[in-house]
């Protein structure tokens, strides 16, 4: 009797073993499919229609693929390329994008960080213990001192259900990218405001020259036209139309000085240095940048394709749609 007791004991409670494996397998099933579980949309690129040609045929764009990143070396001006690099080391509102490329690489940092133990502490004791040479039935024969360790380690792991620390990351990740799409963006249009303002002063740099040429030539004519006057050759509207032409060219003057000391402090702002410590001369002639005849740009969906605020745009809302699966979640 005792035996078959025994061994129906031992049958249910091989049941009841298997029963909580079971349960414990559909337990573990349910917490790996859930946490492989992502709430929140997917983000899809929009899809648009491209436009694969130019509209009309111009012969001075051509086709062909070309790195654009140094555009500004197709005018062969060393004086541009050297204000262009050092705009790029000395610009502060650049510096300031750069330093928020390290933010958004932190914030990545520590989305990724929340995917494994939170809280991580490690912790030791040691202690020693001695028994008094005044202390009452001391006994020399007995180990008077004695010593006792401890070591321990705990650890916070919250797993990631319904995919709320993946979709961080997914955001963060997207956000740098926006970031470094951002910092792209501030050297476009930084280069872009170097060369348009190179471009002016080089303008009226020219422009002043003209001007100061053709007074030279309008002084000899108004002498030339005194000289007829005085001698009976012509009436004095000649020299009263010189007067005026000299008067005309010489007011101009003041006006291009002022506009041309106005994009110089311009450029010396972009440059990050104060006005007036600027100096263009050294390095080449005064001459206006001109572009090559013909340029190679593409096409249009390659320009869309290129541009840095299209990318940033876009991996802002590849953020923005990773974080409502974050507040889902």
């Amino acid at each position: 009797m005792s035996v078959f007791y025994r061994q129906a004991t031992e049958q249910y409670r091989c049941r009841q073993i298997n029963a909580i494996s079971r349960v414990l397998a559909l337990a573990a099933i349910c917490l790996f499919q859930i946490s492989c579980t992502q709430l929140g949309p997917d983000f899809k690129k929009i899809e648009i229609q491209e436009v694969e040609h130019w509209i009309g045929d111009n012969p001075a764009i051509s086709r062909d693929a070309v790195e654009l990143s140094d555009w500004w070396t197709v005018f062969n001006d060393p004086v541009l390329n050297e204000l262009v690099a050092e705009a790029f080391e000395q610009n502060q509102s650049l510096q300031i994008t750069g330093l928020r490329i390290f933010e958004a690489r932190a914030r990545l940092g520590i989305a990724v960080g929340n995917q494994y133990p939170q809280v991580q502490e490690l912790n030791g004791f040691v202690s020693t213990d001695g028994l008094s040479e005044n202390s009452p039935n001391f006994n020399q024969s007995l180990d008077d001192s004695f010593s006792s360790y401890q070591l321990g380690f705990d650890a916070i792991w919250e797993i990631d259900f319904w995919g709320r620390f993946s979709r961080g990351v997914e955001a963060a990740d997207a956000s740098l990218n926006a970031t470094f799409a951002d910092f792209d963006d501030a050297l476009v249009s930084l280069a872009a405001e170097v060369a348009r303002v190179y471009v002016t002063v080089r303008t009226l740099e020219t422009q002043l020259n003209l001007a100061q040429a053709n007074i030279a030539l309008q002084q000899e004519s108004l002498r030339i036209a005194q000289i007829r006057y005085d001698n009976g050759a012509t009436t004095e509207l000649d020299v009263q139309q010189a007067i005026s032409n000299l008067s005309s060219t010489q007011a101009r003057v003041p006006a291009l000085r002022r506009s041309l000391s106005q994009a110089m402090n311009s450029l010396s702002i972009l440059l990050g240095k104060p006005p007036g410590k600027l100096n263009l001369k050294s390095g080449a002639a005064s001459t206006i940048p001109m572009a090559p005849a013909s340029i190679a740009a593409g096409i249009p969906a390659d320009l869309l394709r290129r541009r840095p605020d299209i990318r940033r745009a876009e991996l802002q809302a590849a953020s923005q749609s990773a974080l409502i699966g974050v507040a889902e979640a």
